[in-house]
């Protein structure tokens, strides 16, 4: 079975404040017939000795979560664990929240960051962008960012 969706793209240099206006903005959402909206980040060139420390995702998270960031109530305790090896060695982290589901990955190897987000709750994914690039990101990080509205079938 495959869902409809309304899909969003915003490379590193699109104007994230025009894509987004009226998408998600208080006028619009919900979009008449939507019951999700899922976000899929990526944030490049980050400061490598942050994406290998766990404390910082920690915090990272709860600051996401907050009012300051997409406003989400987390259900239970962030998992963020450190494994594998050699290049596929890294932190993965996953915080369930009331309507669904912050999860992601780092390459600390080419120093990205991946993060997804889908949510019931409507939130401003540009916030993901903001938050990420305070606690990862460095004056030339670039990031992609893509959402989707899902339609019900």
């Amino acid at each position: 079975m495959t869902f409809p969706t309304d899909l969003m793209q915003f490379g590193p240099d699109a104007d994230r404040q025009l894509l987004f206006e009226g998408v998600v903005s208080d006028r619009s959402w919900p979009r008449p017939g939507t019951f999700g909206l899922t976000t899929m980040y990526a944030l490049g060139d980050c400061h490598r000795e942050k994406l290998a420390d766990p404390a910082v995702y920690a915090r990272w998270l709860d600051v996401l979560l907050s009012p300051r960031g997409i406003d989400m109530t987390p259900h239970g305790e962030a998992r963020i664990e450190e494994f594998g090896v050699g290049s596929l060695h890294g932190i993965s982290f996953d915080q369930r929240i009331t309507t669904s589901l912050v999860a992601g990955y780092e390459d600390r190897a080419t120093g990205t960051l991946y993060v997804y987000v889908c949510s019931c709750k409507p939130y401003d994914p540009r916030r993901v962008d903001e938050v990420s690039r305070e606690y990862f990101g460095t004056d030339g990080s670039r990031s992609t960012l893509d959402t989707f509205c899902l339609r019900a079938p």
